[in-house]
């Protein structure tokens, strides 16, 4: 939860410093290569390789400090 929270407040601080960002949040292609990258860093940092092959979260969810999946 710890790299989680931080890693949210990195993209805000991305999103506020370059609004133009924002809409890549909504494109489909963008956050599945997002995600590709996302998972092998956390494949490597944990050992496991269980994570889901897309992302099914909302941009807002993702960005939301208090959201943690179950």
């Amino acid at each position: 939860q710890i790299t989680i929270k931080e890693q949210r407040k990195e993209i805000a601080y991305d999103l506020k410093s370059t609004p133009s960002l924002k809409p890549f949040l909504n494109d489909v292609e963008w956050m599945a290569m997002v995600w590709g990258k996302a998972r092998g860093i956390a494949a490597s940092e944990t050992g496991l390789d269980s994570f889901l092959e897309s992302c099914i979260w909302t941009p807002e969810q993702i960005l939301d400090q208090g959201f943690f999946p179950e």
